[in-house]
């Protein structure tokens, strides 16, 4: 089935939100690089796709936190978790909510970096 992956300007997510919103995201970015390397963000009309190689990640952005999706080939757990997506063999979308900075724990980290190096 074919779609369309329509790339925006990435400021267009944060039109309307608080500035901590946007330095949230900036954090998040910064600690994928951290705990991934680099990646490309890829601010679509639906979402922010992170990639290395292929996708890895997303941010959904929300008037008072960032919903990070995050893809395994495991079901993993984390405090934050608020949702996953199983897709069988294929692995698990993994959506956590932030709403601050301090939430970036090692915990994450881990996750972080092992979707990166899916």
């Amino acid at each position: 089935m074919s779609h369309s992956c329509v790339v925006v300007e990435l400021g267009q997510h944060f039109v309307g939100k608080p500035t901590h919103i946007r330095e949230l995201f900036d954090a998040y970015v910064e600690f994928v690089r951290l705990h991934g390397g680099p990646v490309n963000v890829i601010p679509q009309r639906s979402r922010i796709a992170l990639q290395r190689r292929v996708r890895f990640g997303s941010v959904l952005v929300r008037r008072k936190w960032l919903d990070v999706g995050l893809w395994l080939k495991r079901r993993a757990e984390h405090p934050l978790l608020s949702k996953v997506d199983d897709y069988g063999a294929v692995g698990c979308y993994h959506w956590i909510r932030l709403t601050d900075t301090a939430q970036l724990d090692d915990a994450l980290g881990e996750l972080v970096g092992e979707a990166y190096r899916m």
